[in-house]
């Protein structure tokens, strides 16, 4: 695991393009998924399909019928071998979902808006003056280039409701 000491925060910028650098992605969400990390994960897996990367969440067991339909397509129930591994609105490894405590040290970006947020990924994007995590998603998609979808749109306005 990545230490504090050795954390690298990236900018905005920065994290876009090491973003255009890949071409496949696994996204975790937090235990007890809300709005912001399910709106997040699910608007950044459009956008980098959008890209033509794939992007796939990692199914949380705890997610709720509320959001279950954010994430329609977009799941896989287990790890992709060889996937560039993002933590999305998720402050800390031990928030991550039992599934998915054994990729809690092979996150090479965490993108988070918590101020607690220690940057235990490998590069870290955290921009605690941010509301929710899905404003920091947001920015990230215009500076991908990424179109504004209805779907990519719905799913940030569940992140920041």
């Amino acid at each position: 695991m990545t230490t504090v000491t050795a954390m690298i925060r990236k900018t905005l910028p920065e994290a876009a393009a090491w973003l255009r650098q890949n071409d496949c992605y696994l996204l975790l969400t937090h235990r007890r998924p809300d709005g912001d990390t399910i709106g997040s994960a699910a608007a950044l897996c459009r956008g980098l399909r959008q890209l033509g990367k794939a992007a796939w969440l990692l199914e949380n067991p705890e997610v709720t019928p509320k959001y279950a339909p954010y994430l329609t397509g977009l799941t896989v129930p287990a790890p992709l071998e060889g996937a560039t591994v993002l933590a999305i609105d998720t402050a800390s490894p031990g928030l991550l979902p039992e599934n998915a405590q054994t990729l809690a040290g092979n996150v090479q970006l965490c993108i988070d808006h918590h101020g607690s947020n220690n940057g235990f990924g490998e590069k870290n994007l955290i921009r605690a003056d941010a509301g929710a995590c899905a404003e920091v998603l947001y920015d990230v998609l215009a500076a991908l280039g990424c179109r504004l979808t209805r779907e990519i749109a719905e799913c940030i306005y569940a992140g920041v409701s």
